[in-house]
């Protein structure tokens, strides 16, 4: 049976899937969820999604389903009913564009795993901005109390100069950090020469000519 079918509205709201499926957490059952009562994760480190590649997943969604289940979490922010996507938000952007009423998903049992493989995800990842890779450390690390980035190394299995280097990034000023994300200004090399720069601005912009009189 086809996951379009098992989408049917015909479907209670919350419908346990005997089959079992294999994830990075574990050999998880998944749940049949209403997209109404699927909301972004709070911790969500990307900020744009590209509209011409969730526009040719929507089309794979339409003929042949959900072959990924989307990972979430219950949400404390919103009403009990809702569920945060950890993972998987593309899939359910793209899902929406082709008239889905549910999705497959995977409940995790608390946040804490929740932000520790939305983090994995992000760092394994080649489309996230380093910078948007930084703040994701930076969030975890202020949101977890007594929690160190030399333990986050650890218990990521990334060692703990690379979580440095992104952290780095971050530092960057504001509106420099919009235009490099925006315009997917990504070269390791170049980021850290903004960072040597006392005007960062004045490297990815054209400088503006000044008027004379």
């Amino acid at each position: 049976q086809s996951l379009l079918m098992m989408a049917s509205p015909k479907e209670s709201s919350l419908e346990k899937n005997r089959s079992s499926i294999n994830s990075a957490i574990d050999v998880k059952e998944h749940y049949l969820i209403d997209v109404e009562k699927l909301i972004p994760y709070h911790k969500q480190a990307r900020r744009y999604f590209d509209e011409s590649e969730t526009s040719g997943l929507s089309k794979s969604i339409k003929e042949y389903g959900i072959r990924q289940p989307l990972t979430v979490v219950r949400s404390f922010i919103e009403e009990e009913s809702k569920f945060e996507v950890v993972s998987g938000e593309r899939r359910l952007i793209a899902a929406k564009l082709v008239g889905l009423q549910k999705v497959p998903c995977i409940i995790l049992p608390n946040h804490d795993l929740a932000e520790e493989i939305a983090l994995s995800e992000n760092i394994q990842r080649q489309d996230l901005h380093p910078i948007e890779v930084g703040e994701a450390f930076l969030k975890i690390l202020e949101g977890r109390e007594g929690l160190t980035q030399v333990a986050l190394s650890e218990k990521l299995g990334i060692s703990n100069k690379i979580i440095s280097d992104y952290i780095q990034y971050t530092k960057l000023p504001h509106e420099v950090k919009n235009v490099l994300v925006e315009k997917n200004i990504n070269q390791r090399d170049f980021l850290r020469k903004l960072l040597k720069s006392d005007y960062p601005m004045d490297l990815i912009l054209p400088k503006k000519l000044e008027n004379t009189q």
